[in-house]
């Protein structure tokens, strides 16, 4: 789902020197399930509305938001872990069409390389907002969300509504003050 809470499950994750698994709960449980026992899931990061979606699995289910009060009692301070460039960063899956999914392998050092390339490429910087409009299950988040964060920027996060008609839209651009919207092909 998309949230601050999802955000900071990435960036929480990578800072453990975890590698996320990002899956849609819009999947069909078949496929959800694939994907948990493919990437050998330990922890699943969701939110209360969702957690039923995940009780299948053998994974430890933790929902941000359900499980906030116990998770602010959790250390601050940052983990005494060592993240090399090529520890593994995400995993993200494919569409499937041609038989099962398959795990796309992401490292920090292209996580990190390619965030700062398009930091350079599109001159993001602190007073930039871009519009997170990927599902969280699709690498394209991956150019928005990095980046925007390395340069200082900040996120709009999409609603549902805003997509169902061109007027939503242009309301939530010019409310959110956004500055960068980069969208895949077949959505222009």
């Amino acid at each position: 789902v998309r949230s601050p809470n999802m955000i900071v499950a990435f960036l929480g994750v990578l800072k453990a020197g975890a590698a996320y698994v990002p899956i849609d709960p819009d999947y069909p449980e078949v496929r959800r399930q694939y994907i948990l026992n493919d990437a050998d899931v330990e922890i699943v990061l969701t939110e209360a509305s969702l957690a039923s979606e995940f009780e299948h699995s053998e994974a430890r289910v933790i929902s941000l938001d359900a499980d906030a009060d116990t998770l602010a009692q959790q250390p601050i301070h940052n983990p005494d872990i060592s993240v090399s460039p090529e520890q593994l960063a995400y995993v993200i899956y494919t569409s499937g069409s041609t038989g099962n999914p398959k795990g796309v392998m992401a490292h920090h050092r292209g996580l990190v390389n390619y965030s700062l390339a398009l930091v350079e490429a599109l001159s993001l910087t602190a007073a930039d907002r871009m519009l997170q409009f990927s599902t969280m299950s699709f690498d394209f988040i991956v150019s928005e969300v990095y980046p925007t964060l390395a340069s200082g920027g900040s996120l709009a996060l999409r609603s549902d509504e805003m997509v169902r008609s061109t007027q939503a839209f242009v309301d939530f651009i010019d409310q959110e003050n956004v500055t960068v919207i980069q969208f895949t092909t077949a959505f222009w």
